[in-house]
C-alpha cells in the first residue's frame, strides 16, 4: 500500500523491518517492487533475480522478474521468463497475458498484442494495467500509417474514454502483498 501511495519513507522503514523477519524471497520481491516504482529498474531487476533464487519461487516473484526484464529491454530473457510462467488461476492467467501484451507492445506489435488483450478474462472491467495496455495498443494503431481515417477517429474517441494515462506497473495478484 505504501508503494502505491508513494510513501517512500514508509516503504523504506517497512523494508528494513522486513529484511529482519521475512524470507529472502519476500524481502527481495518487495524491494524489487519498491525500486521499480521509483524507476530504478536495473536495480529492481537485480533484487527480482535474487528473489527468484530459491527452490520454487512464487508466481508473483517470477512475474515481477519478467516485467523487469521487459522494462530493461532484455528481450530474449523476458520472452523466456514469460513462457516459463505457469498461472494456476484466472487472475494469474491475466497477469501472464498482460506481460505478453507488454512484451509485444515493446516490439511495436500492436496487432498481436490486441489479440492477446481480448483474451483477458474480463477486458471490459477497468483494471488500470489492462487500461494502460489498451491505451498503448490504441496509440500504436493510431501511429500506424495503414490505419484508415475513420478508424483513427474511432481510436481517438476510445482513447478519450480511457482517460488519463496509467503507469504500467505489474498488478500484484491478490495475495495481500505490497
Amino acid at each position: 500500500i505504501a508503494i502505491r501511495c508513494k510513501e517512500w519513507d514508509e516503504v523504506e522503514k517497512y523494508l528494513s523491518v522486513l529484511e529482519q523477519i521475512a524470507s529472502s524471497e519476500d524481502f527481495h520481491h518487495r524491494k524489487a517492487s519498491y525500486l521499480a516504482a521509483r524507476n530504478r529498474v536495473e536495480e529492481a531487476l537485480v533484487e527480482a533475480e535474487i528473489a527468484c533464487n530459491n527452490e520454487s519461487p512464487r508466481f508473483e516473484t517470477l512475474a515481477r522478474k519478467a516485467d523487469l526484464l521487459i522494462e530493461c529491454n532484455h528481450t530474449e530473457r523476458a520472452k523466456l521468463a514469460i513462457d516459463e510462467l505457469v498461472p494456476r488461476s484466472r487472475m494469474k492467467r491475466d497477469v501472464k497475458i498482460g506481460l505478453q501484451c507488454k512484451f509485444l507492445l515493446r516490439q511495436d506489435n500492436w496487432r498481436e498484442a490486441e489479440i492477446l488483450w481480448m483474451k483477458l478474462s474480463r477486458p471490459d472491467i477497468p483494471v488500470p494495467v489492462h487500461q494502460a495496455l489498451k491505451k498503448e495498443i490504441l496509440n500504436q494503431e493510431l501511429a500506424d500509417p495503414m490505419t484508415s481515417p475513420v478508424k483513427r477517429e474511432e481510436i481517438q474517441a476510445e482513447l478519450a474514454v480511457i482517460g488519463e494515462p496509467f503507469q504500467l506497473l505489474l498488478v500484484e495478484t491478490g495475495d495481500g502483498e505490497d
